[in-house]
């Protein structure tokens, strides 16, 4: 479901990219249609955090749930830093100035940031979700050795 998502949502990125800067409607529209892409994807992964430790757990170690746990909201609050500076950075490179008309620069990098940026973040993630290695049916496995084993 994260794959189809976070791909879905790279394919609607694209286009605000193509949207007339009048056509005020359709920019909210798409944007409504992106978040509901996008909204269910923490709690996917945060469910993909716990399919990580149960495997950790099987593969013999102790229980991290609360190491994979933080590792994981770590990783999102420091990607939620990155992307925010990143943003500040280009906005400055571009001569952004607040409360001003923008330039043509400015005006281009926004619509980078609204369309292309996040459609190549979630190619790259869907790329890597090809690569996740604990499916459904590996997690029915894990779950399962974990029952009989006494430790779910």
């Amino acid at each position: 479901m994260y794959y189809v998502l976070i791909l879905s949502s790279g394919l609607v990125s694209i286009y605000f990219y193509y949207i007339p800067k009048e056509n005020i409607t359709t920019i909210i529209a798409t944007q409504m249609v992106f978040s509901f892409l996008t909204g269910p994807t923490a709690a996917i992964l945060f469910a993909m955090y716990t399919d990580i430790a149960a495997y950790i757990r099987n593969q013999g170690a102790s229980a991290s749930n609360g190491l994979v746990m933080s590792a994981g909201s770590f990783a999102q609050k420091f990607g939620w830093a990155i992307g925010g500076s990143l943003t500040s950075i280009l906005l400055g490179l571009a001569g952004y100035v607040a409360n001003q008309p923008q330039s043509e620069e400015v005006r281009q990098i926004m619509r980078f940031m609204m369309s292309w940026a996040p459609t190549i973040t979630c190619f790259i993630g869907a790329f890597f979700m090809m690569l996740y290695p604990l499916t459904a049916a590996r997690m029915a496995q894990v779950t399962k050795e974990l029952a009989d084993k006494g430790l779910n």
